[in-house]
C-alpha cells in the first residue's frame, strides 16, 4: 500500500512531527504537540547536539572528540590510517601462457585534517514537512583541506619474464576537499 495525502486511515501512520519534534515545534509545525510517541527522539536529537555540534568557541565540540580517537589510532591528532585497504589479486588459468596472475593492490589509505572542522555546523536533520514528509540536509566547512591520499599498485605477471604484457604501476593519489 502506498501512502499519500489523500489516504484517510492517520490513525495507522505515524506523524514524524510527534515522533521527531518537541511538543512547541511540533504544533508550529501543524503537528498535535501532544508527544504521543514519547520524547526519546528529539531529546536524544537535543543532547547530541548539544554535545558535539554545538560551539563555545567558534568551533564545534566534535573536534575535542576527534582528535584524541584519531590520535590513539594513528598516533596524528585528526589523522586516520587505513592499512591494508584493499588487496585484490587474480590467477590465471595453468594453461595460459600470456598472464599468470593480476592485481591491485592499495598500501592504504590515511584520511587527514578531520579535526579541523570550523564554524558551527548547519544541520538540520529533523526538517518535517508534513506528516510523512522528512528532509535532511548537512553541511560543514574546514579550516583545513579535508584530504585522503593512498598509493595504488596495479599489475600483471606473466609466466613468461620478457612478455610485453608483465608490467608494475605504482600510483600516488591524494584527494583534497575544502568543504564537505
Amino acid at each position: 500500500h502506498t501512502l499519500n495525502d489523500n489516504d484517510n486511515n492517520d490513525d495507522e501512520i505515524i506523524d514524524l512531527r510527534d515522533l521527531m519534534l518537541d511538543p512547541e515545534s511540533s504544533l508550529n509545525a501543524g503537528g498535535s504537540g501532544t508527544e504521543p510517541y514519547g520524547d526519546v527522539l528529539y531529546k536524544f536529537w537535543s543532547d547530541l547536539n548539544e554535545r558535539f555540534l554545538s560551539s563555545d568557541d567558534g568551533l564545534p565540540k566534535i573536534n575535542t572528540v576527534i582528535r584524541p580517537v584519531t590520535a590513539a589510532q594513528s598516533g596524528v591528532e585528526g589523522q586516520l590510517n587505513v592499512v591494508d585497504a584493499f588487496d585484490f589479486m587474480t590467477t590465471a588459468t595453468p594453461s595460459s601462457s600470456l598472464m599468470k596472475s593480476a592485481g591491485i593492490q592499495s598500501s592504504g589509505i590515511v584520511l587527514s585534517n578531520l579535526d579541523t572542522m570550523a564554524g558551527e555546523p548547519k544541520l538540520n536533520l529533523f526538517k518535517v514537512a508534513g506528516p510523512r514528509e522528512l528532509t535532511n540536509s548537512f553541511q560543514l566547512g574546514s579550516k583545513k583541506p579535508l584530504t585522503a591520499e593512498t598509493d595504488l599498485v596495479v599489475r600483471i605477471d606473466s609466466a613468461d619474464t620478457n612478455s610485453p604484457l608483465a608490467f608494475r604501476n605504482e600510483v600516488k593519489i591524494k584527494v583534497w576537499m575544502k568543504n564537505a
